[in-house]
């Protein structure tokens, strides 16, 4: 192996020490948001106590005879807004099929549940309103609310798909990959130096 074969492989070296040093930050806020994906009896008590300290779930059941699509929506900030899904890439109009059921997770200080919206695929739409209940069942379609325009126009505005959760995982997972580079050419340099006859 030629000696510049190994300056590459220092450079490469250092450039990859540097590259873990500064995805540090990334690689911790990230992670910290994949936590909160977990489900609880996966996280230890102490932990799921500061990741979920706010999180609610409202779960949604179809007892009709077609299949709904459900928006999460909140007032906390004085207008409809849809709740995100951190932990899906679909983001509104969730499909329940007839006798199935859905989760649907909010943070209850900062974008508490004010209610549903139901749609049809024919995109007729009505409000199932929040009542700080756990479990919701929708057995007719009719009987719900007409929501109002602002609150569809929230929902149609709202973009139906995330990526944000792919670039979590990749953002949480880079430390550990630019790590794993650093250890490998640190290996092959020892290897290099051995191979040239070159002590330390």
């Amino acid at each position: 192996m030629s000696s510049a074969e190994t300056r590459k492989s220092r450079l490469a070296r250092k450039a990859l020490f540097f590259l873990f040093i500064l995805s540090l930050p990334c690689g911790f806020c990230s992670s910290v948001s994949l936590l909160e994906l977990l489900p609880k009896s996966y996280i230890p008590g102490y932990l799921s106590f500061m990741v979920n300290l706010f999180e609610s779930t409202a779960a949604i059941e179809n007892k009709t005879n077609e299949v709904l699509f459900v928006t999460p929506i909140t007032t906390t900030r004085g207008h409809p807004e849809v709740i995100a899904q951190h932990g899906s890439i679909l983001q509104r109009d969730f499909p329940i099929q007839p006798n199935e059921s859905i989760s649907l997770i909010y943070d209850s200080a900062d974008f508490a549940l004010t209610g549903i919206v139901v749609c049809k695929a024919s995109r007729q739409c009505k409000l199932l309103l929040a009542d700080y209940s756990k479990n919701y069942i929708i057995s007719s379609f009719e009987s719900l609310s007409d929501p109002d325009a602002s609150t569809l126009n929230a929902v149609e505005a709202y973009p139906q798909k995330s990526y944000a959760l792919i670039f979590t995982v990749i953002f949480a997972f880079a430390p550990i990959v630019f790590f794993a580079g650093w250890a490998y050419f640190r290996r092959l340099e020892k290897k290099l130096k051995v191979d040239n006859g070159i002590t330390e």
